[in-house]
């Protein structure tokens, strides 16, 4: 297993971008509102109804549903958001967010960090601290950098029967001697291999988004595990200076290890060939370990990214949690 290792700070900590808002300003008494030929139109309003409510000609009046609940212009308006965001990305990085918050308050959305195969900068979506043990006044924690994708078509990872070299692993201050570095390293070696691996990953597309028209051209399982590589490369040292230390160079600082991940809301089925018959096998699971072949890794395979079903996600981060546990404080 190739470790890379720091001592520049913890491990994928970005401040948080400046994501643009829309904005909108309201009058002292009327709200506009859209009428069905697409112009905007002033909305009535009633002393009895209050600003910005839409009256109905008849009967001066809140239109309501089947049930004689009132709905008006307010209740359609945050009806139609609701639907908008439920059917996007947003909800999901909110819900990764805050099954994150369970173990820690140090995270951020939206976060930024520069793509090493480009050298732009890009958005990433989650990325939070979970501190795990302490061990002679030093702190160990893992940092979780997390994609999003809210998709429904399954994903398909192609099952692998392991390699020569295991995968890269990012940390910060490693040291040899420190029982929590060994206990958590041991511990999460121990966790990554209940979980099935694959040299590859794909989205199950329709002819139509196979020959790539528009939006829905994207394989979002393959994009998505190349996002989580490039988050976990940005944090890549360019010179491991505590490779071989002994003892933490400050007992005030942070070890910490960093996990690639992606959540997702698609069924993931693993497959592969049946040695003795050549036949397809197909098994749906919760969560897969992915490698991502890059160059320049040296002698490593890639980086393994672990892709987990949101169902699953709370159960991960339990496990992820309690990584180092069995080792003495001291």
């Amino acid at each position: 297993m190739r470790r890379w290792l720091t001592c520049a700070g913890a491990t994928g900590a970005t401040s948080p971008s400046r994501v643009p808002r829309a904005s909108f300003h309201v009058g002292a008494i009327v709200i506009n509102k859209k009428n069905p030929h697409g112009a905007f139109l002033p909305c009535r309003t009633s002393a009895s109804s209050g600003y910005g409510r839409g009256v109905s000609d008849e009967e001066g009046q809140l239109p309501s549903d089947e049930n004689g609940n009132p709905l008006g212009d307010e209740g359609k308006l945050l009806g139609d958001v609701r639907d908008w965001l439920e059917r996007g990305g947003y909800v999901l990085e909110m819900r990764v967010a805050l099954m994150l918050r369970a173990h820690t308050n140090i995270l951020s959305q939206g976060y930024t960090y520069t793509d090493p195969t480009t050298g732009r900068e890009r958005e990433a979506d989650v990325w939070g601290v979970v501190f795990l043990v302490e061990v002679e006044g030093h702190t160990h924690a893992v940092t979780l950098v997390i994609e999003c994708k809210q998709t429904q078509a399954p994903w398909i990872a192609f099952k692998s029967h392991g390699g020569l070299n295991g995968p890269v692993t990012l940390w910060d201050c490693y040291d040899d001697d420190c029982p929590g570095c060994s206990g958590i390293d041991e511990d999460l070696y121990t966790l990554m291999r209940t979980v099935p691996n694959a040299y590859a990953i794909t989205e199950k597309r329709t002819k139509e988004k196979q020959l790539g028209q528009g939006h829905n051209g994207k394989d979002h399982a393959y994009e998505a595990v190349q996002q989580a590589a490039n988050v976990f490369l940005s944090g890549k040292p360019q010179k491991p200076a505590d490779q071989g230390q002994e003892g933490h160079p400050d007992p005030v600082r942070v070890t910490g290890i960093t996990i690639p991940m992606v959540v997702t809301t698609s069924p993931l089925v693993l497959a592969h060939l049946d040695a003795g018959t050549g036949e397809i096998v197909l098994e749906e699971v919760d969560r897969v370990n992915v490698m991502v072949s890059r160059a320049g890794l040296d002698d490593a395979e890639g980086i393994e990214v672990l892709v987990v079903r949101l169902d699953a996600l709370g159960v991960v981060l339990d496990e992820i949690a309690k990584l180092g546990l069995s080792t003495p404080s001291r």
